[in-house]
């Protein structure tokens, strides 16, 4: 899927100008639902909110608990404002399991897991591959806030939302912008250094010029595009001493180009067409030989096309995402780590800050990940974790620090851009983070039990396998090989309930070293309606692992455990504390006080009645906080 995808793009690029390369659906009538208008683009004069507007942030990964070490007029001043100024409750209880995509589409509908299909960030979806490989997400199958408002004639606008996606007409709002889109993964470049002296516009250098050439390669090895490092001398002390680099596409200096320190980063543009980019850092460099770092290379995705115009004339292609991945493998360093989440969280706020204003909408929904990215890498607070020591904490806790810090400025951006007195701002998380040291594998566990079989290529052995696991973090979904559900069913019905229970078994018996159980929470398919969790694509047995365990369905995997790979993890049980979530309101309609707990299915409910409509009650499963609203009562 993914080389055809890059065979597109690569036609594009050749065949057609910006407005063209995005995808097609881009360009055709909107989709839209039955009665809802999308607005087009205001051509000469923008949207003007007569109404009150509200303004939602989630601070992805922030815990109720966590914050309250952060929360302080110095460390996170907007934030304090709000608190000071608004409600807030004492904890947000999220759904169950608590990962990405299942939280995202309970804000955004009110609704559990069950009504929204998303059960999980990865499921298996009947008549696909029965394999980790295969899993997949698929769309929510409820409406979101944002289109319930526009149904009611209301402007609203979703940025970075992980649960919206431009191209799928259900979730598109009046104005969105994606998370942006990837097809170029990142890389490590070994790269032999050469004399240079073709390049035209050289600068003056103190030493030999020298140049090499960076091959940007698809996931499937073909090359998508080539550019060029040139490396000079800029000190004039008698010694070889590179110390400035330029990254082109051309060998060609402008006069307009900024020839960068070698231990910067470079923002270079890889297709002027897609208007897509990445990241570069030279890692090493010792005489011919140079380490480049890539980030991965994606272009914007949002609607309607003069919005993704805009966007990529005044911001440019977006900063991709931490990447925890090179940062596993030691390709980019603690601190380049914390810096590609600072340019990410930065460059959302600017977008989402420059919507608000431009285009003022009712409502507008983003999301700022830093929090919960830098979690991942950064909570070092156990010493059962692997790696800890003393001082290691007390670096990794300062990185925390500045995540929370750059979280706050980034909230602080949208203030500048707001009226409290005619604005509701609402700013949560739908759930925390927990650290963890340890990871069980969930294919070791079925495997030895002779529930899963593996090829000797490391593939599901179809045919003589009988369960497979799909893990998000520390939730998983375990589906049976069941006949005329499966393709490859090995399970009759008559032998579901037997099969079942050899999971379920399988999961009990397994005990870690010191005979502890890893596993906080195992559920048939039958008990799973209690969590909200009932769903078409539920997994027969749900297992979510302890605080401190985390799951993974890698089928190379050999033994069952093994050290975890990250610090932080969340999909644990939505009642345990460290899942608990941030609830903060403030501005028109707010009344300031504390309440208990706020259910993340409550938060669409209440903004809709500030905003002057009701989400359907046979999708909705919460009900307005009315302990902070001082607008006027429910109808």
């Amino acid at each position: 899927m993914r080389g055809i995808r890059l065979k597109i793009i690569l036609m594009l690029i050749l065949s057609i100008s910006l407005a063209s390369c995005r995808r097609t659906k881009t360009e055709q009538p909107q989709l839209i639902t039955p009665h809802l208008v999308v607005s087009p683009f205001p051509k000469e004069s923008f949207h003007r909110r007569v109404g009150p507007g509200a303004l939602f942030l989630v601070l992805d990964g922030a815990g109720s608990e966590a914050l309250k070490a952060y929360l302080n007029a110095t460390t996170m001043p907007h934030l304090s404002h709000l608190v000071e100024k608004g409600a807030r409750a004492e904890a947000l209880l999220g759904v169950d399991p608590t990962a990405t995509l299942p939280t995202y589409a309970a804000l955004s509908s009110g609704a559990f897991p069950a009504k929204t299909g998303l059960v999980a960030d990865r499921a298996h979806l009947p008549g696909t591959e029965l394999s980790p490989a295969g899993a997949s997400a698929p769309p929510s199958e409820v409406e979101p806030l944002w289109r319930t408002a526009m149904r009611n004639g209301l402007r609203a606008a979703v940025l970075f939302w992980p649960d919206a996606d431009p191209d799928v007409s259900e979730q598109v709002a009046d104005y969105i912008v994606g998370t942006g889109e990837i097809y170029v993964d990142s890389a490590l470049h070994a790269i032999t250094l050469t004399a240079s002296a073709d390049w035209e516009g050289m600068p003056v250098s103190y030493s030999p010029p020298l140049e090499g050439t960076i091959h940007l390669l698809s996931a499937e090895g073909a090359q998508v595009s080539t550019l060029y490092l040139l490396l000079l001398d800029s000190i004039d002390d008698g010694q070889e001493n590179y110390d400035r680099f330029l990254i082109k596409r051309e060998r060609v200096v402008e006069p307009s180009d900024v020839l960068l320190e070698t231990s910067k980063w470079a923002k270079v543009s890889v297709s002027p067409q897609l208007q897509s980019g990445a990241y570069f850092k030279i890692t090493h460099l010792q005489d011919s030989e140079c380490t480049l770092y890539q980030s991965p290379v994606g272009y914007n995705r949002a609607q309607p096309v003069e919005l993704l115009r805009e966007i990529n004339d005044v911001f440019g292609f977006p900063p991709p995402t931490p990447d925890e991945r090179a940062h596993r493998l030691g390709w980019i360093s603690d601190e380049d780590y914390l810096y590609m989440a600072s340019l990410q969280s930065r460059w959302m706020s600017e977008v989402a800050a420059h919507v608000w204003t431009k285009y003022q909408p009712d409502l507008l929904v983003t999301a700022q990940p830093i929090i919960g990215l830098c979690a991942r890498r950064f909570l070092l607070v156990d010493p059962a974790q692997p790696g800890y020591t003393v001082e290691k904490a007390s670096i990794y806790q300062s990185y925390m620090l500045q995540a929370y810090q750059i979280a706050d400025t980034a909230l602080g951006k949208l203030l500048e851009t707001t009226n409290a007195s005619e604005t509701a701002i609402f700013v949560l998380s739908g759930h925390g983070v927990a650290p963890v040291h340890t990871t069980v594998n969930l294919s070791a566990v079925l495997s030895r039990d002779g529930l899963l079989a593996i090829t000797k290529d490391g593939l599901v052995n179809a045919n003589k396998t009988k369960a497979v696991a799909v893990s998000s973090g520390a939730a998983a979904h375990i589906y049976l090989n069941l006949v005329d559900r499966e393709s490859s069913g090995t399970v009759e019905v008559d032998q579901y309930a037997a099969v079942q229970e050899s999971v379920i078994a399988a999961l009990r018996n397994t005990l870690d070293e010191d005979g502890a159980a890893p596993f906080a929470r195992i559920l048939r398919r039958s008990e799973l309606a209690d969590l909200g969790l009932d769903a078409e694509y539920s997994g027969d047995v749900f297992v979510q692992a302890a605080v401190g365990y985390t799951l993974s369905d890698d089928l190379s995997a050999q033994a069952i455990f093994e050290p975890a790979g990250t610090y932080g993890e969340w999909g644990y049980a939505a009642d345990e504390q460290d899942m608990q979530g941030v609830f903060l309101a403030a501005g028109y309609g707010i009344r300031p006080g504390i309440v208990e707990t706020v259910r993340l299915v409550d938060v669409a409910p209440t903004v809709a009645r500030i905003l002057g409509f009701s989400m359907a009650p046979d999708i909705t499963d919460g009900r307005s906080i009315e302990a902070i609203l001082h607008v006027g009562p429910q109808e």
